[in-house]
């Protein structure tokens, strides 16, 4: 009986012993992939050495592949694919960067404002703000709304990136006035021709938009003919999608759709730019309308209003009246008084 009685309790034991070897271990990796799960711990510093670095070196967090701009983070791009560890960058122990994130825990969820290349640190720089949305509309600034033209549309666009600010103007060419009738063979012919020269009006479209991407895809473009018949041939156009106010979409696109010539006017990049604004043109505003009588006619003529500072040629008519308004010697007052003298 004694030896019926020894046998279970060796049994025992050595179940015991199993279940510790078993539990033990899980256990512990739980707790580690509970920690890991919250960005606590650094499971490469366990498994690999320091030894490893070079002398004096430290790792820093970095992203594992390329993330494209305007992308939420998440887990996988912060993994090393080879080791399945947090990807990381060596530097000196003394040069980390004051604004390099170090906790994977900081970056995750976080939307990028730029293409991010891999093996480079997080900084805040890198990321909207907290609670952004990833994807096109969490890249638009707030009080703007997303506007899609065709790149070819817009002079001097080429080469920008992402984010980057601009200010849209439009050129509309303007046709020189012309006088008509016989005191146009004179006087007038001759003002137009010594001050007045090729006009255009700029207007300002846009001040302060933001690129937000280049994209590309194919157009429908159909075309008929007597022998073919209809065809569809799909053409590649490339189009970029601009942030701006929501007062400004009508007036590009009434721009665009009398094909009057678009700019881009690149803003600074550098801290501390002021912001100032693209300032327009109206030489329409100079413009002065006169009322021409020779004999029993009147005629309506179109004239520039020259400044005080443009240097004309006296053209004084023998016993013109003196004009009192205006009698610096200017174009104008050679004009006003030879009118008066008709």
């Amino acid at each position: 009986m004694p030896y019926a009685r020894s046998r279970p309790q060796g049994l025992s034991r050595w179940v015991v012993a199993v279940l510790v070897c078993l539990v033990v271990p899980l256990t512990a990796a739980g707790a580690v992939g509970a920690l890991w799960a919250f960005g606590k711990v650094d499971p490469m510093s366990w498994f690999s050495s320091h030894d490893q670095l070079p002398p004096g070196y430290v790792k820093v967090l970095a992203s594992s592949v390329k993330i494209p701009a305007y992308t939420k983070i998440t887990r996988d791009q912060l993994l090393d694919p080879k080791t399945g560890l947090w990807a990381f960058v060596p530097v000196p122990e003394g040069e980390i960067p004051k604004e390099a994130i170090l906790s994977p825990n900081q970056v995750i969820g976080r939307v990028l404002n730029h293409d991010k290349s891999a093996s480079y640190v997080f900084t805040e720089r890198d990321f909207f703000p907290k609670g952004t949305r990833a994807g096109l509309a969490g890249a638009i600034p707030p009080g703007k709304v997303s506007l899609t033209l065709e790149r070819t549309k817009i002079q001097g666009i080429s080469g920008l990136q992402q984010q980057d600010r601009i200010d849209l103007t439009a050129t509309i060419p303007v046709e020189n006035p012309k006088a008509s009738g016989n005191l146009a063979k004179g006087i007038l012919q001759e003002a137009q021709m010594a001050a007045m020269e090729k006009l255009a009006r700029v207007r300002v479209l846009a001040t302060n938009a933001v690129l937000i991407e280049f994209t590309q895809h194919d157009k429908a473009i159909t075309s008929r003919s007597i022998s073919n018949g209809t065809q569809v041939k799909k053409v590649p156009v490339e189009e970029v999608v601009l942030a701006v106010s929501p007062d400004e979409v009508a007036p590009i696109q009434e721009a665009l759709t009398t094909d009057v010539a678009i700019s881009c006017v690149v803003r600074s990049g550098q801290p501390g730019d002021a912001g100032v604004a693209t300032a327009g043109s109206d030489p329409l505003a100079n413009i002065t309308m006169i009322d021409a009588i020779s004999g029993d006619k009147r005629e309506s003529v179109v004239l520039p209003s020259y400044s005080r500072h443009t240097a004309a040629k006296p053209l004084r008519t023998a016993g013109a009246a003196t004009s009192a308004q205006k009698s610096d010697g200017s174009l104008w007052d050679n004009l006003t008084e030879s009118v008066q003298a008709h």
